[in-house]
C-alpha cells in the first residue's frame, strides 16, 4: 500500500486527487500537532486517574473503565481548546477553513480486553466511512496520542480499494442506531453497528496497519475500508480522529469511487464549516 509523507502543508487539490486514488499520506514533524497530543494527554490523565491511562485495565473494573472513558470523551468533546488545536493543525497541513467543512471531534478509546470492548469503546469492525456519510470526498484525519505499535493501530485492506464486498447499506438507518445506542445501558455492547458493516470475510493476508508518531497526521480517503486493529498488545490505544470534506471538491466532482454502496442519501448536515460553524448545504 502507497503510504507517502508530507513535509509541511499540501495543495487542497493536490491533497484530494492524491486520496481519491487510495494514497495515505502522512503529514510530518507538524509543530501544530503538539498543542492538540498535550491537550488530549491533559484531558486523558485528568479524567482517568490512574498512574498509566494506557494501562487503566489493570487499575479499573470494566464497569469504573467505562464510566472514566464516557467522561473523557466528554471532555475532549466538549473542549474549546481542542477544537482551536485540531482547527490550527487543520491549517498548518494546507486545508482551507473557509472551503473545508468538519464533523465530530472524536477521542477513540480502544481496549485491549475483551471485557472492556463495550459501548462507544468497541472494536469497530470493517467498514467504509463512505457507506455512513454517502459523500464520496471525505477525508479521514487521524493521529496517536500516545505511542504507537503494529497491533494496536489500524487496519487497512487495500485490494478492497477497487473490490466490492458485500455490505449493510441497503439496511442500516442512522437514526435507528442513535436510538438504539439511547437505549443501551453505558456498560453494555450497542446491538446496533455505529455505521454500516462488511457482510462477506474479509481477506486479512494484505492488511495494512500504519505505525505513525504522537507528533503525525495519518489523512485517508473515507473510501478505504479498514477496521480497529483487534488490540491484543497489553495497553489501550486512545487517538483523535475526525472527518472533513472540501466544498470545492463536490463543485468540481473530484471523489473517491463508490464500488458497492447501496445507499443515497448524503449526510451533509454532519459537517460545519471550520470558520464559523456553519452547516454544509449543497
Amino acid at each position: 500500500m502507497h503510504v507517502s509523507p508530507v513535509q509541511g502543508s499540501l495543495d487542497e487539490t493536490q491533497r484530494s486527487e492524491r486520496l481519491f486514488q487510495g494514497e495515505l499520506l502522512v503529514f510530518q514533524e507538524q509543530e501544530a500537532c503538539n498543542p492538540l497530543v498535550s491537550i488530549a494527554r491533559q484531558i486523558i490523565r485528568k479524567h482517568f486517574v490512574v498512574p498509566d491511562p494506557e494501562l487503566a485495565h489493570l487499575y479499573l473494573s470494566p464497569e469504573q473503565y467505562l464510566d472514566l472513558a464516557a467522561a473523557t470523551q466528554d471532555a475532549f468533546k466538549q473542549s474549546t481548546e481542542v477544537k482551536e488545536a485540531i482547527n490550527h493543525l487543520l491549517q498548518a497541513c494546507g486545508v482551507n477553513p473557509e472551503h473545508n467543512y468538519i464533523d465530530s471531534r472524536v477521542l477513540r478509546i480502544v481496549p485491549c480486553l475483551d471485557a472492556f470492548d463495550k459501548g462507544n469503546n468497541a472494536t469497530l469492525r470493517h467498514h467504509r466511512d463512505t457507506w455512513g456519510a454517502n459523500i464520496y470526498c471525505q477525508q479521514n484525519w487521524w493521529l496517536p496520542i500516545f505511542e504507537l505499535e503494529t497491533g494496536r493501530s489500524m487496519a487497512f485492506y487495500p485490494d478492497y480499494w477497487r473490490q466490492p464486498i458485500a455490505n449493510t447499506t441497503d439496511s442500516w438507518s442512522f437514526s435507528d442506531f442513535l436510538q438504539t445506542r439511547k437505549s443501551t445501558p453505558l456498560h453494555t455492547k450497542v446491538p446496533y453497528p455505529s455505521s454500516p458493516q462488511a457482510t462477506e470475510t474479509v481477506d486479512e493476508s494484505n492488511r495494512f496497519c500504519p505505525v505513525i508518531e504522537p507528533g503525525e497526521i495519518l489523512c485517508f480517503s473515507s473510501a478505504h475500508l479498514h477496521a480497529s486493529r483487534i488490540n491484543r498488545t497489553g495497553k489501550i490505544r486512545f487517538s483523535v480522529e475526525w472527518r472533513t470534506i472540501n466544498k470545492n471538491d463536490i463543485l468540481a466532482n473530484r471523489y473517491a469511487p463508490n464500488i458497492d454502496n447501496a445507499a443515497s442519501t448524503p449526510m451533509y448536515q454532519w459537517f460545519k464549516r471550520i470558520s464559523d460553524g456553519e452547516t454544509l448545504r449543497i
